[in-house]
């Protein structure tokens, strides 16, 4: 059976050599998650927004239920990556924020939500204003 049209192009992709990657010029699409930030031992993280992803991840106090929780990807001024795990707030903050945007997120703590019976984490979501 003749090799299909996929499978054909992986096998030139396999045998490219480096030289015929010179003169190519690459840029970086991809550098995984970074550090996750600790809120808890350092509550204010300022970053530039780099992206975000959708994980599958176990749901708390799980074994075998899964869901998607947003993970944001800042670069620190030091050039370090940093993951901040989705949360309620974080996400609703997060859907006005554009990538490329510098940001300072603030963690304030714990605070009761609705009956006062579940308790949320706070954290406020600045964005940087341009120059003038």
């Amino acid at each position: 059976m003749p090799p299909s049209a996929k499978d054909k192009a992986l096998t030139e992709l396999d045998t490219m050599t480096d030289t015929e990657f010179d003169g190519m010029e690459f840029e970086t699409v991809y550098e995984g998650l970074g550090e996750t930030w600790d809120w808890s031992k350092s509550p204010v993280l300022v970053g530039k927004f780099i992206q975000s992803e959708e994980v599958n991840q176990l749901k708390y106090g799980s074994k075998t239920e899964y869901e998607l929780r947003k993970v944001y990807t800042l670069r620190s001024s030091s050039g370090v990556l940093v993951s901040v795990w989705g949360s309620v707030n974080l996400d609703r903050g997060f859907a006005a924020i554009e990538v490329g945007q510098y940001l300072r997120l603030t963690y304030q703590g714990k605070n009761e939500y609705g009956d006062g019976k579940k308790m949320i984490k706070d954290f406020i979501i600045e964005a940087a204003k341009p120059k003038s």
